[in-house]
């Protein structure tokens, strides 16, 4: 069975709890065993550190969660790692603070298209993709509903097309 390594940041894990949910459910439909983390910011290091020791297949984040972990050449420590990559990125601000910087070609980010305006600002980004916006209650949390799993379905399964056009039984 494949794995997957899924990264949220601790202060967001009550507003993502569904989707985390969601996300799961979704690669265990590929066969992929998901394992969560909760990045906090004083862990930085220790994720970094986790980040090259990794065997997983695939990591999964929640708004660029752990983009802040760098190599000691000053990379981002994700551009290190060989298993594909899937960003979710429903923040802006959590793209604008990493948007600009190279990424490494096993990253696959996909950007909310209903509340992140890129126009051409990220368009030497590799791997670019946008997705619909997710369902949310009246506190704007994302609700576990048929809709918002249809979207994960896209999502994950925009990756795998891809992963088995390029290299077969990905």
């Amino acid at each position: 069975m494949k794995t997957n390594f899924l990264v949220c940041a601790y202060e967001d894990r009550n507003q993502y709890e569904h989707l985390v949910s969601m996300i799961k459910d979704v690669m265990s439909e590929y066969e992929v065993k998901t394992t969560e983390l909760y990045f906090e910011e004083k862990e930085v290091n220790t994720l970094a550190r986790k980040l090259t020791t990794l065997n997983n297949d695939f990591i999964f984040t929640i708004d660029m969660a752990g983009f802040q972990a760098s190599t000691f050449l000053g990379t981002h420590a994700y551009n290190m790692v060989s298993a594909k990559q899937i960003h979710l990125v429903l923040d802006e601000r959590k793209m604008d603070k990493y948007g600009m910087n190279e990424m490494a070609l096993n990253l696959y980010i996909f950007l909310d298209e209903g509340k992140i305006n890129c126009d051409s600002k990220y368009s030497h980004i590799p791997n670019l993709h946008f997705f619909q916006s997710f369902e949310c209650n009246e506190r704007g949390k994302i609700r576990k509903c048929s809709e918002n799993v249809a979207i994960i379905r896209e999502i994950i399964g925009t990756v795998m097309n891809e992963l088995n056009a390029v290299y077969g039984n990905a």
